[in-house]
C-alpha cells in the first residue's frame, strides 16, 4: 500500500525532520506578519493553536479508527477481542498520514491568515467563522468548478455535498480548536499585559 511507504518514510529520521520544519516554518511566518504586534503577543497564541488542533486531529483519527474498526467487526472481518490492541495504532497511523495536509493548511494558509487579522485587530468570533466557512466550503467548490474524474464532471453537485460531508469533521475538531485557541490565548496574553 502506498501510504504504509509514507507512513514509514514519515517517522524515519529525514521524515521527522520534516514534520519539524512543518512546525517551525509557520512560526517564522507568524512572527514575520506579526511585525511589531510580535512584542505583544507572542507565539503563545500560535502555540496554544497548534496544540488545541493536535488534540482535535487525535479525536477525530481515534474516532475514524474506532468506527472503522467498529464497521469491520459488523462485517465479520474481524474479531471485538484485538479492538484495543489494532485501534491506537490505527489513530498513529492515520494522525501521521493526516499531518501532510494538517501541517501545510495550518502553516501556510491559516497561520498568516489568523497573524494579519490579529495584528489588524480583526480577528474574532466572525473573522473564525469566515475563515472556517471558507476552508469548508472552498474545496468542494473546487471540485465543483475542477472536476478530477467523469463521476465529479457528471455530478458537480453530489460531488461537492461528498466534500463537504468528509471535511465537517476535520473542519470542526482541527480548524475550530485551532482559531478558538489563538483567539482565546491572545486575548489572555493582551489581558495579561494590561
Amino acid at each position: 500500500m502506498a501510504t504504509d511507504w509514507i507512513f514509514y518514510s514519515l517517522t524515519r529520521p529525514l521524515g521527522l525532520v520534516l514534520i519539524a520544519a512543518g512546525l517551525a516554518i509557520p512560526f517564522a511566518i507568524w512572527r514575520v506578519v506579526m511585525g511589531s504586534s510580535f512584542q505583544e503577543f507572542g507565539v503563545r497564541p500560535l502555540a496554544a493553536g497548534y496544540g488545541a488542533s493536535f488534540l482535535g486531529l487525535a479525536l477525530l483519527c481515534f474516532w475514524s479508527s474506532y468506527s472503522e474498526f467498529s464497521s469491520r467487526v459488523d462485517q465479520g472481518l474481524l474479531e471485538e477481542a484485538s479492538r484495543w490492541s489494532t485501534v491506537p495504532g490505527w489513530t498513529i497511523y492515520l494522525a501521521i498520514l493526516s499531518l501532510l495536509i494538517v501541517l501545510p493548511v495550518l502553516g501556510f494558509i491559516a497561520v498568516p491568515a489568523c497573524a494579519a487579522l490579529l495584528k489588524k485587530g480583526w480577528f474574532n468570533s466572525k473573522s473564525i467563522s469566515g475563515l472556517l466557512v471558507g476552508s469548508w466550503s472552498i474545496p468542494a467548490i473546487a471540485v465543483a468548478l475542477l472536476p478530477s474524474n467523469l463521476w465529479e464532471q457528471g455530478n458537480p453537485w453530489q460531488a461537492m455535498i461528498e466534500v463537504l460531508s468528509e471535511s465537517i469533521a476535520g473542519v470542526l475538531l482541527v480548524g475550530l480548536p485551532f482559531f478558538s485557541a489563538i483567539l482565546i490565548t491572545a486575548r489572555i496574553t493582551r489581558r495579561d499585559e494590561t
